[in-house]
C-alpha cells in the first residue's frame, strides 16, 4: 500500500473505481538505473595550511538535498595536529573545500578537539550537522551546525535546562534528520547531574532549536544508573520522528528501544518486543538504525543476542505509529554459521512498507569469516537475508565484509556501501545497487593511480542518493604516504529516462467513435422551413437550414470524418443528461461529496494527496524521504487506474526531484498533490484545472479550488459503462461544455475549456452519464496580471472560499483536488 493509503485513512484501491482526473498528466516512473556510474575515489582538499602534513581524516556522514547537491562531514587533524570537525559541500556534481567549523570566541577550548558524526539536508544547500567539541572548560559538550542556501553559520551548543546536565560536560549528538529546511531533529547522549549518561532529543523549528531534552522511560524500566545511547534518528516530516539506540534496564542489562514523536510531542521510550523463546535470558539488543517512510511508519534494524547465545540482526516495524515484534533476520538454509554473529547497521525506506537493510554474517565456513548482506521489504514483508556477490577473483578467499550504509531513491531502488577483503589481502571500498529490487554485484572503489596505497585500505562509511542512480558515497583510504585521508565519490545515472518515449496513450481512445444512435433513420425528411435547434445533438450549426429536397436515404451512416475528439465542445448545446433540478442533489460545502446511484443518495468517499505531509512542504524544501513518499503514491494510484481501466488507464508517472507528476490528462504534467480521487463502489473519478494563462490551479485547504480566468478543466472517469454517452457540464444554469462516449474499457476523458460567458463567481461543474452524475464546485476568479510559467514558483493567490462538490449518480467516485504547490 501507498503512502497515501498510510496517511489518509480513507484512501482505498478499487480495481473497478470510476475516477474523474482533471488537469493530471501520467508518465513512467523512473527507477535506478543499472547504467549509473561511479566516478573515481577523490581526496578531500582543505585550503592551504589547514591540514595536517600527516593527515588523519575521516568522512562520517553524507546527506544529498537533490541529485550532485550533497553535504559531508567528519574530523580531520589541523596544522597543530589538534582534532576539528569539518563539512564539505558538492554543487551540481563538484565538490567544494573541506572547510573547518567555526565557533564563536570563548566557546572552544584552545586546543581543539571536535567531530562532526551526522548530517542531514531538507533541500540543497540546506543542512544541519551535529556532533560535539571539547569546550573551554575542557568538558565536552554537543554542537548543531547550520548552512542556509549554501553559507554556513557558526556552531552552536547545546542548551539543557538548570539542573539536568552534569557539572562536569559530557554530551555528543550522534544523528539528526531534517524533514524540511530548518525543521529537524538531533538525538545524543549526555551526563546527567548524577553521574550517568542518558539520551536525549533536540528539535528546530524554523531554524530556531530548542533545549536538549532528556529521554523519558516508563517507571521501573530504566536502571538507576543509566547508561542510554542513540544511534539513529528520521523524521518522515517536520514534527514526526523516530529514534532508537540501546538503553541500560532495571537488571542491568542492555535492550533496544524506541522514542517517537507526533506532532512534535515525545512519547516515553519503548524497549523492543521480542517472542518468547528468542531472546537470550541474558538478554542484549541495541538498534543501529531507523528509517520511516511516511509519519508512523518506521523500520529500525540492529542485533541481539538469540537464546544460544549468538548474535544475531533482527528488524522491528511500526505501522500507523504501532510497533509490532522484534524479528530476526532469515537466511537460506547453509549459508549462515551455526554460530551466528550478524548485525543490521543501516537501513533506508523509499516508502512505507518498502525498505532495505544491510549488514554483515558469519557465513558457514568453518573459522570467523563474514560476508556482507541486504535484505529487502516489499509491502511490508521481509524477504530472506542475500549475501553480497563479487565478480570471480575480486573477493578474498577468507572473505571480510561489511555493508555499512545504505540509501533507497524510492522502492527497490537502492544503494550500498562498505568494505571487503580483496583477493591479494587488502581492503577496499566497495558500492552494491539495486534496480526494482535487483541486486548488482559489488564494485570496488577506483583510485586514480599513485593516490591510494599499494596494499590497499579504504572504507565506505555512509551513501545519500538524491535520486535513483544518483548518489554522494564518503569514506576514508589510507594514502600513498600512510596517511589517512577522507574521499568522495559520485555516481551519476547515465541511462536515458524511460519517460522521454511518448505512452501509447496518447491515440485518441476508441470512445471518440459517434454511436450508433448518430445514424438518421431511413423515413428522416426535413422540411424546407425546419431548422436544427441549438439542443439538438448533431454536429450541424445551429443557424443550418436543410433544404426540403434533402431526403437521407436509408442506408446513410456517419461517415469517418464525424467522429468528435474527446475535447470537443459541443457548446451552446443544452446538456440532456442534467437539468436544474439536479441541484437540489447537490453538496454544498467543503469537501462534502455526494453520490447518487440510481436515485438513492449514498456517501461518497474523497481522498486527496494534498493531504500528506510531504505535499504540503515547499517542493523545494522536501527531503529525499518526503519525494520518495510522494513517488510511491503517485505510482500506487496509476496502478490502481490502470486496474480499473482493463489494463490501461492512458496515465503514466513521472518522478522528478521533488516529488511526482502525472501525465496523460492534461497537455501538462500535474503533480500528484493536485489531484483528487473520489471513490462510491466500483466507480472513481479523478479532476485538476489550468488557469487561463496555463498555470496549474493551486487548490487550498478544504478541497478548494479556483480558476485564474477561463482556463480549463481535465477529468478522467473510470467504470462506466462502455459505450454510453457522458456530458461536462457547468451549472447552476446548465450549460454543456464538452460531450463524451464512455469506451470499451469504461473510460471517459475529458480536457474542456469553461467558456467566457460564464462570469465570475462560484459554479458547480458537472460530469454526467444516463447511469453516474459527479459535481465539484469551481470558483473561476479574475485572470491573474502576470501570468506564472506552469513550471514556476508557488501559486500566491488568495485564500479561496468555493468548495469542490461531488455529485454520482450510478456507482460513482469522485476526485477533490487540494492543497498544491507549484514545481520549479
Amino acid at each position: 500500500m501507498s503512502h497515501l493509503a498510510k496517511n489518509i485513512p480513507t484512501w482505498r484501491r478499487s480495481a473497478g473505481a470510476l475516477l474523474l482526473v482533471v488537469g493530471i498528466v501520467v508518465a513512467t516512473a523512473e527507477f535506478a538505473s543499472a547504467n549509473s556510474t561511479w566516478s573515481q575515489g577523490t581526496p578531500a582538499v582543505f585550503a592551504a595550511g589547514v591540514q595536517n602534513s600527516s593527515p588523519s581524516t575521516d568522512v562520517k556522514s553524507v546527506s544529498c538535498g537533490s541529485a550532485g547537491n550533497c553535504t559531508a562531514v567528519g574530523s580531520f587533524s589541523n596544522a597543530a595536529g589538534d582534532r576539528e570537525a569539518f563539512a564539505m559541500t558538492s554543487t551540481a556534481g563538484v565538490w567544494g573545500q573541506a572547510t573547518p567549523v567555526v565557533f564563536a570566541a570563548g566557546v572552544r577550548n584552545t586546543t581543539p578537539y571536535d567531530s562532526l558524526d551526522s548530517v542531514s539536508c531538507g533541500s540543497a544547500g540546506n543542512c544541519t550537522a551535529v556532533g560535539y567539541f571539547r569546550n573551554v572548560a575542557g568538558g565536552t559538550e554537543a554542537f548543531t551546525l547550520t548552512s542556509t542556501a549554501g553559507v554556513w553559520g557558526q556552531a552552536t551548543p547545546a542548551v539543557f535546562a538548570a539542573g539536568v546536565q552534569n557539572s562536569s560536560r559530557s554530551a555528543s549528538l550522534a544523528s539528526v534528520s531534517c524533514a524540511s529546511a530548518g525543521n529537524c531533529t538531533a538525538a545524543g547522549i549526555f551526563r546527567n547531574a548524577t553521574g550517568g549518561y542518558e539520551t536525549f532529543t533536540m528539535t528546530s523549528t524554523a531554524g530556531v532549536w530548542g533545549q536538549a531534552t532528556p529521554v523519558v522511560f516508563a517507571a521501573g524500566v530504566q536502571n538507576s544508573s543509566p547508561s542510554d545511547v542513540f544511534f539513529s534518528v528520521s523524521c518522515a516530516s517536520a514534527g514526526n520522528c523516530t529514534a532508537v539506540g540501546s538503553f541500560y534496564n532495571v537488571a542491568g542489562r542492555t535492550e533496544a528501544f524506541t522514542l517517537t514523536s507526533t506532532a512534535g510531542a515525545w512519547g516515553q521510550a519503548t524497549p523492543a518486543v521480542f517472542a518468547a523463546g528468542v531472546q537470550n535470558t541474558n538478554p542484549y539488543s541495541a538498534f543501529k538504525s531507523v528509517s520511516c517512510g511516511s509519519a508512523g511508519n518506521c523500520t529500525a534494524v540492529g542485533s541481539f543476542a538469540s537464546a544460544a547465545g549468538g548474535s544475531e540482526a533482527f528488524t522491528m516495524s511500526s505501522t500507523s505509529g504501532v510497533w509490532g515484534q522484534a524479528t530476526p533476520a532469515v537466511f537460506a538454509a547453509g549459508v549462515q554459521n551455526a554460530t551466528p554473529n550478524d548485525s543490521l547497521n543501516s537501513v533506508s525506506c523509499g516508502s512505507a512498507g518498502n525498505c532495505t537493510a544491510v549488514g554483515s554474517f558469519r557465513n558457514a565456513a568453518a573459522g570467523w569469516e563474514s560476508e556482507a548482506f541486504t535484505m529487502s521489504m516489499v509491502a511490508g514483508v521481509w524477504g530472506q537475508a542475500t549475501p553480497a556477490v563479487f565478480a570471480a577473483g575480486v573477493q578474498n578467499t577468507n572473505p571480510s565484509a561489511y555493508l555499512s550504509s545504505v540509501s533507497c531513491a524510492s522502492a527497490g531502488n537502492c544503494t550500498a556501501v562498505g568494505q571487503f577483503a580483496n583477493a591479494a589481502s587488502g581492503y577496499e571500498a566497495f558500492t552494491m545497487s539495486s534496480a526494482s529490487g535487483v541486486w548488482g554485484q559489488g564494485a570496488p572503489a577506483v583510485f586514480a593511480a599513485g593516490v591510494q596505497r599499494a596494499n590497499p585500505y579504504a572504507a565506505l562509511n555512509s551513501v545519500s542518493c538524491g535520486s535513483a542512480g544518483n548518489c554522494a558515497a564518503v569514506g576514508y583510504f589510507v594514502n600513498v604516504a600512510s596517511g589517512s585521508e577522507a574521499f568522495t565519490m559520485t555516481a551519476v545515472d547515465n541511462s536515458p529516462a524511460p519517460t522521454t518515449t511518448v505512452a501509447p496513450t496518447t491515440t485518441i481512445a476508441p470512445t471518440t467513435t459517434v454511436a450508433p444512435s448518430t445514424t438518421v433513420a431511413a423515413t428522416t425528411t426535413i422540411a424546407s422551413s425546419t431548422t436544427i435547434a441549438a439542443t439538438t445533438t448533431a454536429t450541424v450549426a445551429p443557424s443550418t437550414t436543410v433544404a426540403a429536397t434533402t431526403t437521407i436515404a436509408s442506408s446513410t451512416t456517419a461517415v469517418a470524418t464525424t467522429t468528435v475528439a474527446p475535447t470537443t465542445t459541443v457548446a451552446p448545446s443544452v446538456p440532456s443528461l442534467v437539468n436544474s433540478s439536479n441541484q437540489s442533489q447537490l453538496a454544498q460545502g467543503p469537501g462534502e461529496a455526494t453520490a447518487i446511484v440510481n436515485g438513492r443518495v449514498v456517501t461518497a468517499t474523497v481522498e486527496t494527496p494534498a493531504d500528506l505531509p510531504a505535499a504540503q512542504v515547499n517542493p523545494k524544501d522536501r527531503t529525499p524521504d518526503q519525494v520518495h513518499s510522494l513517488q510511491a503514491v503517485a505510482a500506487d494510484l496509476v496502478d490502481q487506474l490502470d486496474q480499473s481501466a482493463g489494463g490501461d488507464s492512458g496515465l503514466s508517472v513521472k518522478d522528478t526531484p521533488t516529488g511526482a507528476n502525472i501525465k496523460g490528462l492534461l497537455d501538462i504534467p500535474v503533480p500528484i498533490e493536485n489531484t483528487v480521487l473520489v471513490q462510491v463502489g466500483k466507480k472513481s473519478a479523478l479532476f485538476a484545472v489550468l488557469n487561463e494563462d496555463g498555470t496549474l490551479t493551486e487548490v487550498k485547504p478544504g478541497a478548494v479550488i479556483e480558476m485564474n480566468g477561463h482556463g480549463e478543466v481535465g477529468v478522467v472517469a473510470f467504470g462506466l459503462t462502455a459505450q454510453e454517452s457522458a456530458e461536462l457540464v457547468v451549472m447552476s444554469t446548465p450549460r454543456l461544455i464538452g460531450s463524451y462516449t464512455v469506451n470499451a474499457n469504461g473510460l471517459m476523458r475529458a480536457q474542456a475549456v469553461i467558456p467566457a460567458a460564464i462570469r465570475n463567481g462560484s459554479h458547480t461543474l458537472v460530469v454526467a452519464t444516463p447511469t453516474v452524475q459527479v459535481s465539484f464546485g469551481l470558483k473561476v476568479a479574475p485572470a491573474k496580471a502576470v501570468a506564472l510559467p506552469a513550471t514556476g514558483a508557488e501559486n500566491t493567490g488568495n485564500a479561496l472560499s468555493a468548495a469542490l462538490w461531488m455529485l454520482v449518480l450510478g456507482a460513482t467516485v469522485i476526485a477533490v483536488v487540494r492543497r498544491r504547490r507549484l514545481i520549479d
